[in-house]
């Protein structure tokens, strides 16, 4: 997150199993996040 040097970002999340997408305002990048799921 330091990275990012953009004033808006969006965090797009649909349910808590399902995959996360945090885009910039202009569109330049994309980030994927994909929940991990530990049984133990």
């Amino acid at each position: 997150m330091k990275s990012i040097t953009d004033q808006f970002i969006s965090f797009n999340f649909t349910t808590n199993t399902a995959p996360g997408i945090i885009k910039g305002e202009n569109d330049n990048w994309l980030y994927l996040i994909l929940p991990l799921r530990v049984i133990g």
